[in-house]
């Protein structure tokens, strides 16, 4: 795409976008280093072939992988800069590739970005009252900066969608504290994506536990990416076997596999060997592993609490 938009003021190599949108060996792990990663994505001069043949280079890899179903989370920001386009025709485009390149397999979630002006996200949200837009999407997630968190703010937007019988998401309790974990399930979301400063200082916190479990909540944990956005200083610290001896509902993913390097078998590898190492499960860590799998096939097909 940079070579073909003569954007070499981005990159001059594919040696230095890879440097742009991952974690080379010795850079030192950090939540805004992370979010960093996403921007050289904003200065491509998108074109509707361009988003099309990224698409479809993501659809490829999913079928690569043998991936039967999966939740993708997309934002249009991008997209709007440089194409006449409204809200309405991007997110159509999208899901419409999506089915294209892989009938059947993909979720589509709507993203909207914490740090986006609140104004640009109130008018994004309200597109869930169109009948096209609602028919073509799954749900609605809340991604980026969690310090602009603002349980308020996003009350009535959550409302709106529940209406449309849509599923949210949100990531929270990942940088910032576990009132927000709180705050989102008592606004109607039961999906965390992160979620894990429900265990803080080695202790998990049983009233949050016995929230999540009274409202079926599930947490979409990210094992690479907790430890790249810094987080957390290695898979040691994870709360994963802390969550998992409480019962709570959880299911592995990459969350972001560019920049992340990674794959979901390479997170269930990471998972596998984690609880190999510490040895809590003892000879039961294979079925500990299905039932996590189990979790993510039911929280998919199941219904929406």
């Amino acid at each position: 795409m940079i070579r073909e938009g003569g954007l070499w003021h981005l990159a001059e190599s594919k040696e230095d976008v890879v440097r742009a949108m991952t974690f080379p060996p010795h850079e030192p792990a950090g939540f805004h280093r992370f979010l960093d990663k996403f921007k050289i994505l904003d200065d491509i001069i998108w074109t509707e072939d361009l988003i099309d043949r990224s698409i479809k280079a993501v659809c490829d890899d999913l079928k690569s992988e043998g991936i039967d179903y999966t939740w993708i989370r997309f934002s249009i920001n991008k997209y709007m800069t440089h194409l006449d386009w409204h809200k309405k025709d991007a997110i159509l485009f999208v899901v419409d590739a999506f089915d294209k390149y892989a009938p059947g397999i993909i979720g589509p979630v709507l993203s909207l970005k914490y740090e986006s002006q609140r104004a640009s996200q109130r008018r994004l949200a309200s597109i869930i009252d169109d009948p096209d837009i609602a028919n073509a999407l799954d749900g609605l997630d809340l991604v980026g900066d969690e310090g602009h968190f603002d349980a308020e703010f996003y009350a009535p937007i959550f409302d709106q969608w529940k209406k449309a019988g849509k599923r949210l998401f949100a990531h929270v309790g990942e940088s910032q504290p576990k009132e927000n974990i709180v705050a989102v399930i008592k606004a109607g979301v039961f999906d965390i994506c992160h979620g894990i400063k429900i265990v803080e200082s080695g202790a998990i916190d049983a009233d949050l536990v016995k929230m999540s479990l009274d409202n079926d909540v599930c947490y979409h944990l990210a094992i690479s990416s907790n430890i790249l956005t810094g987080v957390l200083e290695s898979i040691d610290a994870h709360p994963v076997i802390d969550m998992l001896k409480a019962g709570l509902n959880l299911t592995i993913g990459t969350d972001d596999p560019v920049p992340c390097s990674t794959t979901l078998m390479r997170e269930y590898e990471l998972l596998y060997n984690y609880l190999k190492s510490d040895g809590v499960f003892g000879d039961r860590v294979e079925d500990v592993i299905e039932h996590v799998k189990k979790m993510a096939v039911n929280r998919v097909w199941g219904n929406i609490p």
